[in-house]
């Protein structure tokens, strides 16, 4: 009985970097040790699943008008090279703000009923969002250049702006976006900037991947499955 209360129960309080996707499927459902370790054993190096799996299995975004006109998101993953160098990005897309491909605009509050996409930007210059903190975006970006603590720190900083290019509105006071970083310190990369460069780029890549390759899942419509009702595919 004691941690954050959210509108599908109370959320225990710890140190951790989750996303909330409690309105998806059964609230009282929650990952537990067996299922961790059954996760560890499943592992695979040439693991390649995107989309609705995973911890991006409940993840949506555009909830600035409500739960029940957001989009379906889920696990994005992109890699950048530059001769030797490597710079990968994974990402859970489970944001308060619309997504955006460089001006264009991807994903937005759908209603159903006037089949109808709007958007959040334009919403909430005059509506004050209606959250409290149950969004978050979380990333990994990876490089097999040797970083020490420094660089490591500033390439998990840096590589936020990936999100400001893709999200938007981003790092609102509703949302918890978090990066991670980590290197398998295999090459010395003297151009760190470099570096820092494809890991923005990675990470826009990876947000555009949760969005296109997520399927609809527990009432929450993909955006694949919008844009055809929006065009009246069948």
């Amino acid at each position: 009985g004691i941690g954050f209360e959210t509108p599908y129960g109370i959320v225990p309080i710890v140190s951790q970097a989750v996303i909330y996707d409690l309105s998806s499927g059964d609230p009282k459902l929650r990952p537990d040790k067996a299922m961790g370790y059954l996760a560890a054993q499943d592992a695979k190096e040439t693991e390649e699943s995107r989309g609705t799996i995973g911890a991006g299995y409940g993840a949506i975004v555009s909830k600035t008008m409500g739960f029940d006109m957001a989009v379906k998101s889920g696990l994005g993953s992109a890699t950048v090279k530059v001769g030797d160098l490597i710079v990968s990005a994974l990402v859970i897309l489970n944001s308060l703000g619309d997504i955006y491909q460089g001006e264009t605009q991807i994903t937005g509050p759908y209603n159903t009923n006037e089949n109808r996409m709007y958007n959040s930007l334009h919403y909430i210059k005059n509506n004050k969002i209606g959250f409290s903190n149950t969004n978050t975006t979380i990333g990994v970006v990876a490089t097999n250049a040797r970083l020490d603590k420094a660089k490591a720190n500033k390439l998990a900083s840096v590589a936020h702006n990936g999100y400001a290019r893709t999200i938007r509105p981003v790092h609102t006071l509703s949302d918890g976006d978090t990066i991670f970083s980590l290197s398998t310190g295999e090459i010395v990369e003297d151009n760190f900037d470099l570096v820092l460069t494809l890991a923005v780029e990675a990470v826009e890549n990876a947000v555009i991947d949760a969005i296109y390759s997520a399927r609809s899942e527990n009432g929450y419509l993909s955006i694949n499955e919008i844009n055809k009702r929006l065009n009246n595919l069948s």
